[in-house]
């Protein structure tokens, strides 16, 4: 599994990256499964990875709109400037 963090994009980059955490989450929490059940534990897994996907996801895309804008900015000089 790879490191990188998320860039706004399409659908299926989302699920993958979804679950990617969807295992990491298994494998950090694994010993949980025997106590809960292991479809219960499925569940919540899956619940816990669908919302820090969203939050990580909304957090990349509104990063990079924020950039553009920035780009666009320092590209096009201020209208009430003359120069």
């Amino acid at each position: 599994m790879d490191n990188a963090s998320p860039v706004a994009g399409g659908k299926k980059q989302k699920k993958k990256f979804r679950n990617s955490i969807r295992e990491r989450l298994e494998a950090a929490f694994g010993d949980l499964k025997n106590g809960v059940g292991e479809k219960r534990f499925k569940a919540a897994v899956k619940r816990a990875g669908k919302l820090l996907a969203g939050d990580l996801f909304a957090k990349a895309k509104k990063d990079k709109k924020k950039k553009k804008k920035k780009q666009k900015a320092e590209t096009e000089p201020a209208e009430g400037l003359v120069m």
